[in-house]
């Protein structure tokens, strides 16, 4: 049968954060200087340069294909480190062109980009010895605005404990979040630890956990 394809691609999104690792051969996220241009087919490779794009705000250092990445897909290397929040507007430059294996050019299309890069936190505790009444504070500084009910925080201590659980948080201001323990009557003497979970408005979800795989334990 005989296709015949006379259809420029498209545009179908941008994705901040992303970029291609050629020692693994796999795509990589939270690189702050990339981003990742997907079309609706697959693009000639020869035919994309960074001369092609432009990104809002910002410089484009190289524009890369990969044998081994999902077709239509298309890496940016940028200039200047994106804000964790960055929702650039991405765009084929006034002189830019990308074909599909085909020979059909895309001149002329833009899209949002959506953020894929995660927030960061930052963690500080009011005492490190508290005493029966004592109000603890936990303060979580963030590099972007969280989203609605974005962050969790839970008081981990001895079992049966008052003072363990889930409590309720404040943003006094701009990034900034707070949760209060009183220490009350029942809260057990003991070593105490906060897990801490935000999400940002492109609901990238972060937390302060240690990941642990092929742990031995002792019998």
């Amino acid at each position: 049968n005989l296709k015949i394809d006379m259809t420029p691609p498209t545009i179908t999104s941008a994705t901040t954060g992303k970029n291609w690792n050629t020692e693994t051969d796999a795509e990589v996220s939270n690189e702050v200087d990339s981003l990742v241009i997907l079309f609706g087919e697959a693009i000639d490779g020869d035919s994309v340069s960074a001369g092609d794009f432009t990104v809002e705000n910002n410089t484009v250092v190289s524009a890369n294909t990969y044998a081994d990445a999902a077709d239509g897909k298309v890496y940016l290397e940028l200039g200047v480190d994106l804000a964790a929040d960055a929702e650039p507007e991405v765009s084929l430059a006034v002189s830019g062109a990308v074909s599909d294996l085909a020979g059909n050019a895309l001149t002329d299309d833009t899209v949002a980009s959506t953020d894929n890069i995660s927030p960061t936190m930052t963690n500080t505790v009011s005492h490190a010895l508290a005493d029966l009444e004592d109000e603890v504070k936990v303060t979580v500084s963030t590099d972007e605005k969280l989203a609605v009910a974005g962050l969790k925080m839970t008081i981990h201590g001895p079992a049966g404990s008052t003072g363990a659980g889930t409590i309720t948080t404040t943003s006094p201001s701009t990034n900034v979040n707070e949760g209060t323990l009183t220490v009350a009557a029942g809260t057990a003497t003991g070593q105490y630890g906060a897990s801490i979970q935000i999400t940002d408005l492109g609901a990238n979800v972060v937390d302060n956990l240690t990941d642990v795989s092929a742990e031995t334990v002792a019998a």
